[in-house]
């Protein structure tokens, strides 16, 4: 049957054994570095130095909360910001009106100068907490002129470069953000995958991040 000109013959190379065997080494070498750097890869250290002003969020647990302290008298911060707002209900309610007031009040009875603490109520969000936060800062800081350029975010573990990412694409070019972030106590980092805790908090979080980077 003569060929009309729709169909040409053409020479394919196909992997051989050999070929197949590197294809899988390569691809399980990848997943091998996945593994291994994806913690840190998700937790930086890269803090501002002589940052005028450090900012938490009110979720931080005690341990987390005592880091956040040492930090900020080490560092003689200008500025304690808390984010959050989230309302108190039962026994706490007595006294706070939210976890901000909570944590001001935790933060006050450790030492800290109550003129230096500086509250910025967040909308609850169930999408992103955290973009609500760097929303919320960025419209507090416009409305409240400080004075300073340059603050350092507390986080915990993963979460702390999708937290980086998130104000530093809200403050803009106007403030110079770092990040610190505390190592999670819950698992080891080194080794996130033989805890069941660590296996699920360092995908989700991965994630996250890609959906943050991605579509936010």
């Amino acid at each position: 049957m003569a060929n009309p000109g729709f169909f040409k013959k053409r020479e394919v190379w196909v992997p051989t054994w050999k070929g197949w065997l590197a294809g899988v080494l390569l691809v399980l070498s990848m997943f091998f570095l996945f593994v291994i750097n994806i913690n840190s890869f998700l937790s930086p250290n890269s803090p501002v130095l002589d940052a005028e002003a450090l900012l938490v969020d009110d979720w931080l647990p005690d341990y987390a909360l005592n880091e956040a302290l040492k930090e900020f008298n080490k560092q003689n911060y200008q500025k304690l910001i808390i984010t959050g707002g989230q309302e108190l209900f039962g026994w706490n309610a007595t006294k706070y009106e939210s976890t901000a007031e909570l944590l001001a009040a935790k933060l006050m009875e450790r030492g800290v100068d109550s003129t230096k603490i500086r509250i910025i109520k967040v909308k609850p969000d169930k999408k992103n907490r955290t973009e609500a936060s760097s929303i919320a800062t960025n419209e507090w800081l416009g409305g409240h002129p400080s004075g300073f350029c340059s603050i350092n975010v507390i986080s915990i573990g993963v979460h702390a470069r999708r937290s980086h990412y998130l104000f530093s694409k809200y403050l803009g070019d106007q403030y110079n953000v770092g990040i610190i972030s505390i190592d999670n106590i819950a698992y080891d980092g080194d080794r996130w995958w033989k805890s069941s805790h660590g296996f699920k908090e360092v995908l989700t979080e991965f994630l996250a991040y890609l959906y943050t980077i991605l579509l936010v």
